[in-house]
């Protein structure tokens, strides 16, 4: 009797296990477009550091290979909605963006970044006394290619 109920467990633990499994259909994965409208936004500072962001978008994707244009072997590898920066010298570079969706399909753009170092130019300095407030001085100044100003009161 014993073996009766040992044998009529099993079966049904095998029956359950069985029943359990399906396969597993993933064609539809074939179907999924490679990404689109692969671009990178680039944020230059304008300190002459020739430090940038690089700031790469695309739909339909989930990571992204940057390869900077420079001497740099290495790409830098993003999850979508990352940044990147980087130091470049002055120049012109192409910078390749790969974006990859979720089945590894891929779609490269190779878009062109300008790092240039300017001095600033045309300083002009305005010195006024405020009408409202007395001994107060403002001073304003203006500049080609200056993104900041400091001033020293002596």
């Amino acid at each position: 009797m014993k073996h009766i109920k040992t044998i009529y467990k099993a079966f049904i633990i095998l029956f359950f296990i069985s029943a359990c499994t399906e396969d597993e259909n993933l064609d539809f994965l074939e179907n999924i477009a490679p990404p689109t409208n692969v671009e990178a936004i680039f944020k230059i500072t304008q300190d002459n550091t020739g430090l940038v962001t690089v700031i790469p978008t695309a739909e339909g994707t989930v990571s992204f290979d940057v390869h900077f244009g420079d001497t740099t072997v290495e790409p830098a590898k993003l999850e979508q909605g990352t940044t990147v920066d980087h130091i470049y010298g002055e120049g012109d570079y192409e910078v390749t963006v790969i974006a990859y969706n979720s089945t590894g399909k891929s779609i490269e753009m190779l878009l062109p970044l300008v790092v240039s170092f300017q001095a600033p130019q045309n300083l002009v300095v305005t010195l006024e006394n405020d009408a409202a407030v007395s001994k107060q001085l403002n001073i304003t100044a203006t500049a080609d290619f200056a993104t900041t100003y400091e001033f020293y009161s002596g």
